[in-house]
């Protein structure tokens, strides 16, 4: 009779966009958009990457010129237009159903935390066909993730030193780290290597494909 497999965490947590979703470019080049838009230069990428945060409109947008009083309505027009016509061009990372199912064969519930919309996630998840791989989406969240991941975890039942955490921005990292998750930094996501390394996560990846060895001995090394 084959041993079962042991389970070395109970829940693992994942943000989506940069994380598992390479989506990078198609957020910065509708950020390019709307620079434009207010006839500025937009941002170097590199620029972008080391300035986006969760309050993406002081730390990047506004520090870089668009206008403060700029209506909501008029920035998320032009987010959509150009989101519907380059939604195609992002992918899955290299990696990420391998991950998931993983996670699936050792009977690990994924939750996915974002700051995306429900909604789009839900559409990218049924068109690669990994939804069943998911358990749960918290998504639609603004600002810290702290208060999300302390409720979910406390619906679970679950201790934070047997969840996992993965991330690809920094204030993603702190909210986990702040309440004792084991966390993942990746730092092919949407901050430089630079700012994920500096938050000190448990763990730093290159590539979601390292998820796999992650999941199945538990070690964080």
């Amino acid at each position: 009779m084959a041993k079962k497999a042991k389970r070395y965490w109970d829940l693992v947590l994942t943000d989506w966009d940069g994380t598992l979703h390479d989506s990078m470019m198609l957020y910065y080049g509708s950020a390019i958009k709307i620079f434009k838009h207010f006839g500025l230069k937009p941002p170097s990428l590199e620029t972008y990457r080391e300035e986006i945060s969760s309050d993406y409109m002081e730390s990047f947008y506004w520090k870089n010129g668009v206008p403060r009083d700029a209506p909501m309505d008029v920035l998320n027009k032009i987010n959509f237009r150009f989101f519907r016509k380059h939604w195609n061009e992002a992918r899955l990372h290299n990696g990420t159903k391998d991950f998931l199912r993983t996670c699936q064969e050792l009977q690990i519930p994924v939750v996915i935390v974002s700051a995306g919309a429900t909604s789009v996630i839900m559409h990218k998840l049924v068109g690669s066909r990994i939804n069943n791989f998911i358990d749960d989406i918290r998504a639609d969240i603004r600002g810290n993730k702290t208060s999300i991941l302390q409720e979910i975890l406390g619906q679970r039942g679950i201790a934070p030193s047997r969840s996992l955490f993965i991330e690809d921005s920094c204030d993603g990292i702190e909210s986990g780290k702040e309440i004792g998750i084991k966390t993942v930094g990746c730092t092919y996501g949407f901050h430089t290597p630079e700012r994920i390394i500096a938050t000190k996560p448990d763990l730093v990846i290159d590539d979601v494909r390292q998820m796999v060895n992650v999941i199945k001995n538990g070690r964080l090394l």
